[in-house]
């Protein structure tokens, strides 16, 4: 394998990451060199490596990661860097302690039972870490995305960095997460890209107004007034096949094309009836008009 990829990781995480660049937008959203950044779920290691490349020398990556085992690695892996801190903390909306499952690694997450791990505020942590500026966040924690937002609101008010959030999670994140980040501050504007063959990696690009092309702001106004949350939610659901998470969906769609079916059969059965009926009405005219024949000519004979 190439030199600087994580080890102890995925190949689908090296290709997601170095290959697709699945958190950057280029020349959109994306780090740069000096650019401060908080990685947060990092795995083993590849995105917190990544940002540093790009970051440089003159930037710094801090990378959240809670799983013991996982963060023994990320540890490892960004070591011999100067320019990237590992922290072994959940990030959260509040500082504290909080479950992980203690055997899943690959998509681990916030549970209500397992093994407990720190978990911090992004607000605290620039706090105690005396972090006078945030250029970029990066997000994928397995549907906690919500609660980390909440966490980081200051530094999403006062700074406006750029973020590469994943909404994928969870069905509602794709028009959730766009409404919860427009009521933190309105100086964004979002990016949708999905970066696999599967249901994995959508990812939300948040672009900071004042860094948006004015063409961009344009399409921002549009999209912000139009019901496209809810729209590309249903475009996901049907493009990616989640049959767990989209089962009310489907449900609801099974129901509807019932009552659809239904639907058509009764009026399948009415237009058959209104046929009968009319061939019926076309038989009694003929009979009342053969019936008009006979009286017509039997009053001409009584005359």
């Amino acid at each position: 394998m190439i030199d600087g990829f994580a080890e102890n990781d995925v190949i689908s995480d090296r290709i997601d990451t170095w290959l697709l660049e699945s958190y950057s937008l280029h020349n959109i959203c994306e780090v740069e060199e000096g650019d401060i950044v908080l990685d947060c779920g990092t795995y083993s290691g590849n995105t917190t490596l990544y940002f540093a490349n790009k970051a440089g020398n003159t930037g710094h990556v801090y990378g959240f990661e809670a799983h013991p085992k996982t963060f023994k690695n990320l540890r490892k892996n960004v070591a011999h860097l100067q320019n990237c801190t590992p922290i072994r903390a959940a990030v959260a909306t509040a500082t504290g302690m909080v479950c992980f499952d203690e055997n899943a690694t690959t998509a681990s997450s916030i549970q209500k039972k397992g093994i407990q791990v720190p978990a911090l505020s992004l607000n605290d942590f620039i706090n105690s870490h005396k972090i006078i500026n945030v250029d970029f966040i990066k997000m994928d924690i397995e549907g906690c995305e919500a609660d980390a937002l909440r966490g980081a609101d200051r530094i999403i008010s006062m700074f406006h960095p750029k973020m590469a959030i994943s909404v994928y999670h969870k069905l509602e994140d794709l028009y959730f997460l766009p409404q919860l980040i427009h009521s933190i501050n309105r100086d964004y504007i979002f990016y949708l890209r999905h970066y696999s063959d599967n249901k994995y990696e959508t990812v939300l690009f948040c672009v900071p107004t004042e860094t948006a092309h004015s063409e961009d702001l344009c399409i921002a106004e549009t999209f912000q007034k139009s019901d496209i949350y809810k729209l590309t939610t249903l475009l996901h659901a049907i493009y990616t096949g989640y049959h767990d998470i989209y089962s009310p969906w489907i449900s609801e769609y099974k129901k509807l094309l019932r009552e659809y079916q239904n639907a058509s059969e009764y009026l399948h059965k009415s237009i058959k009836i209104s046929e009968c009926y009319a061939e019926k009405i076309k038989q009694i005219e003929a009979e009342n008009h053969r019936l008009k024949s006979i009286v017509t000519k039997f009053s001409a004979q009584i005359k």
